[in-house]
Order: C-alpha cells, then sequence, then structure tokens
C-alpha cells in the first residue's frame, strides 16, 4: 500500500500483525506485506486467547503451559525479515504474566545455527540474540521490565550498532556487535516461542509486533510510544 509506506513509521515495514481479528485461528499483516500469521499451541487448540483492553486495543493472551501457545508465519511470507548485514528495527507492545526464564517474542531462525531471537529474561531485561556463525546477545540493563505491566519494547541496528529500546528510551546496557546473522531466510516467523514451538515461550500479553528492513532512529521509538502509550493501562 503505496499510502502506508509513505507514513513515517510505515515506511518500510515489513511486519505490522495489529492482532484485529479477535476470532479464529489467523491473523493478517496490515500494511503493504501479506502475511498470512496461524495462532496455534501445538494440540490444535485456538490458544492464543484474543483479549482486548478497555481502551478498544486488542491483543493476544500467550499461556507457557505446555504445549505453549504461539504464532506462527510461513517462511516464504517473512523472507523479508531474514536480517542479515542490512539495518533493521522491530517493536512489539508486551505486558509479562512472569519472567522465569527466557521468554521469546519475535524470531526466525534454529537456534544456535542461525537468524535471530528477540526476547525478554528473567530478571527483567531486553535481549537481543542472534547466530553469525557464534552466538552474540545484545542486551538492556537489568530490572527494566515488570510482571504485570505493559511495555513498548524494540531494537534498532545500523552498521555495527545495536540499540535495546523500552518506552522510547535507550536502554542498552551491553552492544558487543562482531558480525552479521546467519540467513535465516528459509525458516519461519515464530511468534512467542522459538521454532521448536515448545522452548522459551511467551507468558503474557502481546499487541502489534512490528518490524522494519531500515533503521528506525531513537525519536521515532519515542514518538511511537508517545502516540500509543494512552491506549495502555
Amino acid at each position: 500500500m503505496i499510502g502506508y509506506d509513505n507514513h513515517v513509521i510505515g515506511h518500510q515495514c515489513v511486519l505490522d500483525l495489529p492482532f484485529e481479528e479477535m476470532s479464529g485461528l489467523v491473523t493478517y499483516c496490515t500494511g503493504k506485506t501479506d502475511i498470512i500469521a496461524t495462532l496455534g499451541n501445538g494440540a490444535g487448540a485456538s490458544n492464543p486467547a484474543w483479549a482486548q483492553l478497555v481502551s478498544g486495543i486488542p491483543y493476544l493472551e500467550f499461556d507457557l503451559a505446555a504445549p505453549p501457545d504461539y504464532v506462527d508465519a510461513p517462511a516464504a511470507d517473512t523472507t523479508g525479515l531474514d536480517f542479515t548485514s542490512g539495518d533493521f528495527s522491530m517493536i512489539v507492545w508486551v505486558n509479562a504474566d512472569a519472567l522465569t526464564d527466557r521468554h521469546v517474542l519475535m524470531c526466525k531462525g534454529l537456534l544456535n545455527t542461525r537468524g535471530w531471537w528477540f526476547s525478554v529474561f528473567t530478571g527483567g531485561y531486553i535481549t537481543f540474540e542472534y547466530y553469525i556463525p557464534g552466538y552474540e546477545s545484545v542486551a538492556s540493563v537489568v530490572s527494566i521490565i515488570v510482571a504485570g505491566t505493559w511495555y513498548l519494547v524494540g531494537v534498532s541496528r545500523t552498521g555495527t550498532s545495536m540499540r535495546i529500546y523500552r518506552n522510547g528510551d535507550d536502554v542498552t546496557d551491553v552492544d558487543p556487535f562482531t558480525g552479521n546473522p546467519v540467513s535465516s531466510v528459509n525458516d519461519d516467523l515464530n511468534i512467542g516461542v522459538i521454532e521448536d514451538k515448545a522452548s522459551y515461550p511467551f507468558d503474557g500479553s502481546m499487541h502489534r509486533p512490528r518490524a522494519w528492513d531500515r533503521y528506525l532512529q531513537p525519536w521515532e521509538h519515542r514518538m511511537v510510544y508517545n502516540m500509543e502509550c494512552g491506549m495502555f493501562p
């Protein structure tokens, strides 16, 4: 959609899942990308559960009870998220019910083999992990994510720098960039769990995962937060 791409934040957006359907087992990407993602939990049930805030904002509720909930989009539809040598960014609203392990928000790849993983960890910090080959991780400062609270979390890469954001602020603690992620073009995009649909599940609520094949400037992270924070309790 030309109008969407010309919007300041919509420009070069390669993923935007607003979770607006409120029923069923599929959710559709808005904007210029034709991504259809499927809800599941490994047992054929309809989880994650559809829900809505008082403000009208839709979200999905993920349960980590085995088998955990997830959202999956096929590799063929998510080649634009094969982030290797170029700039990229992503953001998502999250409200964790618990922080007891690595809780994957979005990932595309095969753990310890290729690709990338965007997560929140016990200790209340945000990470972006990737395989170059060899494992690397960019992390925020600790104790900035508390269970039971909505946050906008994000990451942006440009050149040899990756930065982590929370509520529009740069909260990066460790930025050890040493190489590019190995291509994960043939892997599905997984939301709320890693590629095995079982490990490191997210426990809590999630709204509107988004990604770009460009660097979101710090002011853009802040602008998104300022535009949307009033809709969250």
